[in-house]
């Protein structure tokens, strides 16, 4: 086999972080990059797509067998060699030509997280972010940072990647950690300011709106994933997290294991969704995940959201939606049935009934049930509203 050389950097793009992936004209390697959902830049005469650890992964398996990478990625291939499918692996952060001038996490932080059980995305989340923070203090040791130091470099942040809220709050979780768990200094010794929250609401679909995205899916596979996020109130995670023997067809059950906070727990599953399901399970003979992307792996995220972004397309919708928003619509679907907030919250996995109360205001049942003080005017029926506009002179 021709070998060929692949490098493998991280850099930004319009502001953005994307991994960056250069290697000589081949046919076979453009369609690799391709099939990864990786873009073309002929400015910069290179494939690239957003950095996250999830892309890492794919990109080097899709390429580590037909070249020779650059050494800075050869380590990183021999922990994903000997990883097992379903192993929570927490990817070092990798970087390009100036790697040298980088700083990565202190061993004891990725050590800490794990120890404290924290999900593979929030380890991955964490450990990008407080190597950002430590690099942009990389002259300096990071006990010895003042607390005037850390707002500093907050707002600086914020005001250049104009964060949001959740992402701020991210931040700032990401560098406490280190300070108040991984060295055990106490809270008040290491305090910040954290944003306001911003008071938003969900999106949420209609059921025709939803019924219009699935109807327009014609594979199989996604017809099933879509339903399962909105016909039982799934995340995208535990939707890519289930096993063929998580659905339980008798009892018209979802068995969710280890969703958000490590808790399992017990959703519905529809009628319908169920005899597509049964269907796809003896057409495609899913091996270990119930939904299996290429080589029997685990089914990417980026690729649900693809499946998502069609759809809409296809129907015309032009709101924003995400795999999310289905969850959000299940509840406030049920909401608006009759159904108790208190089998609501079981079903979605909430701790407190106040997370669960956001749908009482995008529900429309009680809104439809009150008249606006317009519609009580004696408002003459014969007359435009344009007529009762001042006339120009």
């Amino acid at each position: 086999m021709k070998t060929v050389t692949i490098s493998i950097d991280e850099s930004s793009i319009n502001k953005h972080p994307k991994i960056i992936i250069r290697f000589a004209y081949d046919k076979v390697l453009i369609q690799i990059a391709k099939s990864l959902r990786c873009r073309w830049d002929p400015k910069q005469l290179c494939w690239h797509i957003k950095y996250t650890s999830e892309n890492l992964i794919k990109i080097i398996r899709a390429f580590e067998d037909k070249s020779n990478l650059m050494n800075h990625c050869k380590p990183l291939i021999s922990t994903l060699q000997h990883a097992s499918i379903d192993s929570n692996l927490a990817l070092p952060i990798v970087h390009g030509s100036n790697s040298e001038k980088r700083l990565e996490v202190p061993e004891e932080y990725l050590e800490t997280l794990k120890r404290r059980r924290y999900s593979i995305n929030t380890i991955n989340t964490y450990c990008s972010l407080f190597s950002q923070f430590l690099n942009n203090f990389e002259q300096k040791n990071p006990k010895e940072i003042t607390q005037e130091e850390i707002k500093k470099y907050l707002l600086k942040t914020v005001e250049q990647r104009n964060l949001s809220y959740n992402t701020q709050n991210q931040i700032i979780n990401a560098i406490k950690f280190y300070y108040e768990k991984v060295l055990g200094w106490e809270r008040t010794e290491y305090w910040i300011d954290r944003p306001r929250r911003e008071d938003t609401l969900p999106v949420v679909l209609s059921v025709e709106e939803v019924l219009a995205i699935i109807q327009s899916i014609i594979n199989p596979k996604h017809r099933c994933m879509i339903g399962l996020l909105y016909g039982s109130g799934l995340r995208i995670g535990e939707l890519l997290s289930l096993r063929k023997h998580d659905i339980h067809f008798y009892r018209m059950q979802v068995f969710v294991r280890q969703g958000k906070g490590k808790k399992d727990r017990v959703t519905l599953l529809s009628k319908i969704v169920a005899e597509e399901l049964l269907s796809y399970i003896t057409e495609y003979k899913p091996n270990y995940w119930l939904f299996e992307g290429p080589y029997r792996r685990q089914y990417s995220r980026a690729s649900v959201n693809m499946i998502i972004k069609r759809a809409c397309k296809a129907t015309g919708i032009q709101q924003k939606v995400t795999a999310h928003t289905f969850r959000h619509s299940f509840a406030t679907h049920l909401l608006e049935q009759g159904t108790d907030l208190r089998y609501i919250q079981a079903l979605l996995g909430h701790s407190s009934t106040k997370t669960t109360e956001i749908y009482t205001r995008v529900s429309t049942n009680a809104l439809q049930n009150i008249r606006s003080p317009f519609d009580g005017l004696p408002y003459p029926n014969n007359v435009v509203g344009g007529n009762l506009l001042p006339k120009k002179t």
